[in-house]
């Protein structure tokens, strides 16, 4: 594993929000990180020899550390992937309002499940 250390401030978003990047982490096949929210929250990203593992299994570790993936739209058709933490909707929610995002769907087993039905087909691409 090797990290690039970074300090670069960018705005984006129809609020203007800032992010600060902060650098980046070149990992080896089989690697792992976890990237924590607080003492006992994190969700962790696997190098894969095929690319990555972006979550924990959604429906039990993310479960377990108290979050749910989001499969969003944004005003320019743009779809993102947001990891929430469950005990932050009202923040999640106020920040899907004014960037004018819209839910398309949440990726938790029930319709996880619908999504499976929907497409039916084993390991295609």
């Amino acid at each position: 594993m090797k990290y690039f250390k970074k300090n670069r401030k960018f705005i984006a978003g129809k609020t203007n929000i800032v992010f600060t990047d902060k650098g980046s982490i070149s990992l080896n096949e089989n690697e792992m990180i976890a990237l924590r929210t607080g003492k006992n929250k994190n969700c962790d990203i696997t190098k894969t020899p095929f690319g990555f593992y972006l979550t924990s299994s959604l429906n039990r570790r993310l479960y377990k550390n108290q979050f749910f993936v989001v499969l969003t739209k944004n005003r320019k058709g743009k779809f993102f992937l947001l990891l929430v933490d469950k005990t932050k909707r009202k923040k999640f929610k106020n920040y899907l309002k004014a960037e004018a995002n819209n839910i398309v769907t949440t990726l938790e087993i029930k319709n996880l499940k619908k999504i499976e039905k929907m497409f039916n087909k084993k390991n295609s691409l």
